[in-house]
């Protein structure tokens, strides 16, 4: 499936058994967008726009243009690369394959729930919102973008490292290899937890909170 030009309704399905790529507009106004494909893929001019964006890929999702919830918006497949804004009351990308947070994440007030074999943001790849949990099942987070979390921020995988901010009430960091802090961390009010075969911070990695635990050599 390619659409080259906009697509304007009250809900869209796209259900193909191929790949799937949005050259123009999707807008599914006050209806959900839920596409099915191998590759789901947009390029700079395939905004998504809806309430519930659910995208179901066989294989990779990558997204060049801004996506736009007014509920929650799901993905699941293998690599998942965004370069372009995602909005939504709630982000979750549930990928098999590396996770690549390269443009803003903003879930508002719910949360944001990234699982992948690794993850890893870039500057733009801010992420904003109430509870953010990093899961990486066999490799490293790498967090370049800044995190502002309302809730509980918490990363697990192999290595950590931080060269942005990050910002939560409480920060858990529980990782099985190198824990490298190369950036403030601020659990607030909260408990600050990190977890590591070794730990090492540079001057620009504060860390504050209420009590802080550091447990190196597990």
């Amino acid at each position: 499936f390619t659409n080259n030009a906009s697509i304007t309704a009250q809900g869209v399905t796209v259900n193909h058994t191929g790949n799937v790529l949005f050259n123009g507009a999707v807008d599914g106004q006050a209806g959900d967008v839920l596409v099915n494909g191998i590759d789901i893929t947009s390029t700079t001019n395939g905004t998504i726009n809806g309430a519930t964006i659910t995208l179901t890929a066989g294989g990779n999702v990558s997204l060049a243009a801004a996506v736009t919830g007014a509920v929650a918006f799901t993905s699941t497949g293998v690599n998942f690369t965004n370069t372009a804004s995602i909005t939504a009351a709630g982000i979750t990308v549930t990928h098999t394959g590396a996770v690549n947070i390269q443009g803003a994440l903003a879930a508002g007030a719910d949360d944001i729930l990234l699982t992948g074999t690794s993850i890893a943001s870039t500057v733009p790849g801010t992420m904003n919102g109430h509870i953010v949990t990093l899961t990486a099942t066999a490799g490293d987070v790498t967090v370049g973008g800044i995190v502002t979390a309302t809730g509980l921020f918490t990363s697990t995988g192999v290595a950590f490292t931080n060269t942005a901010s990050i910002t939560g009430l409480g920060l858990t960091i529980d990782h099985t290899g190198a824990v490298n802090i190369q950036a403030a961390l601020d659990g607030t009010t909260a408990n600050v937890l990190i977890d590591g075969s070794s730990f090492v911070s540079t001057v620009a990695g504060t860390i504050n909170g209420a009590a802080i635990t550091l447990h190196s050599g597990n």
